[in-house]
């Protein structure tokens, strides 16, 4: 049954984020806003289970403020804290409804007009300013991490690309949440260097958790919520090489973080999402400078792993995992020889080289 319908204009729809710089409250109390309304209005269900990523992607922003948002969803009693990990939004007596899971990429939220005609006249955009130079920031800080140490100027990069200074913020800061900058006690920016000794660190540290985390995750993994995984990895192995981009990156979150979310321990998953998200980054990164005899078949181990899963072949799913997180390290490191010989490319205003 629907909620109570509130009175007043009704919401505009959208198809998916919005501008993080727009309006005049802060980017958590949007995101409140936004969430609470479209599971008054029903368009978001009781059941539905809210994951933090997932909302995050959706809107476009950060974690931080989805996670803010959540807590204030939380302490008005629309959803509770789920089980194992993430939000399952309350029924209209506040109670907890069968869990359902909900897909957001094909879910029309609507924005409420109290944040449609704010004071200030800004309206909410469907692609928020900083992720629209983001992927071409990236790419320069990727390129030049493989040369060294260098300074960030926040100023300079908010002239550059002719954008707020608040614009060149985000920026900065969902570079330093994938681990490419880093600020230091004066707030001056610094690029992470990209080194063998910082790659293998990184997949050192998964191949202790991930394995771990699949074990005691695997036991919840149906058979049946594993066939959409299975159908996206067997479309990426017939494409492959030639493979967008965000269905690797789909593929990186199937296996990476939905198969082991179920192991139920929040402090493992967040210590694995800092772990996870530098090597996803340069891989994704890495492959404009891929060389043929480089080519690493990561579609052909993510299937292995799925379908030991489906067959309930627990130890081998986490032997085929461990054997995928090896070669996809040693893959990294050659590219990263690769790249260290390359040329830096053009000087930029807003990165300053340190000898």
């Amino acid at each position: 049954m629907k909620r109570a319908q509130h009175s007043g204009p009704q919401a505009q729809p959208v198809s998916s984020a919005f501008d993080a710089a727009a309006g005049t409250l802060p980017i958590y109390r949007k995101t409140y806003e936004i969430i609470a309304h479209n599971i008054r209005q029903s368009i978001i269900p009781a059941g539905a289970v809210l994951l933090v990523a997932h909302l995050a992607e959706k809107f476009s922003i950060s974690r931080a403020p989805v996670y803010q948002a959540l807590k204030l969803l939380e302490a008005e009693g629309l959803v509770h804290k789920a089980a194992g990990h993430g939000y399952v939004v309350a029924d209209e007596q506040r109670t907890r409804p069968r869990m359902i899971k909900l897909d957001l990429d094909a879910t029309v939220l609507s924005i409420p007009r109290t944040l449609e005609d704010q004071e200030d006249g800004e309206r909410l955009r469907a692609v928020p300013i900083w992720r629209a130079i983001y992927d071409e920031v990236e790419g320069e800080i990727v390129t030049r991490a493989v040369h060294g140490v260098f300074r960030v100027l926040e100023a300079r990069l908010a002239g550059h690309y002719a954008v707020s200074r608040t614009v060149a913020k985000e920026v900065l800061a969902h570079l330093q949440m994938n681990g490419l900058v880093e600020q230091n006690a004066s707030s001056q920016w610094y690029g992470v260097p990209m080194t063998e000794k910082a790659v293998t660190n990184r997949y050192d540290v998964r191949l202790l958790l991930e394995p771990y985390a699949l074990r005691l995750a695997a036991p919840h993994l149906t058979p049946e919520s594993l066939v959409p995984k299975l159908e996206r990895v067997a479309a990426v192995c017939r494409s492959f090489p030639n493979t967008p981009a965000r269905q690797s990156m789909q593929l990186e979150w199937d296996l990476h973080v939905d198969c082991l979310v179920p192991c139920g321990n929040d402090e493992l998953i967040r210590l694995l999402e800092r772990a996870q998200n530098y090597p996803i980054v340069n891989a994704s990164q890495f492959t404009r400078a891929f060389h043929p005899e480089v080519l690493h078949d990561y579609p052909g181990e993510h299937r292995a792993v799925l379908e030991y899963l489906a067959a309930g072949q627990i130890e081998a799913a986490v032997d085929a995992l461990e054997s995928h997180l090896k070669s996809a390290c040693e893959q990294t490191l050659v590219r990263l020889k690769i790249m260290a010989g390359q040329d830096i490319g053009r000087p930029l205003g807003y990165i300053l080289p340190i000898n």
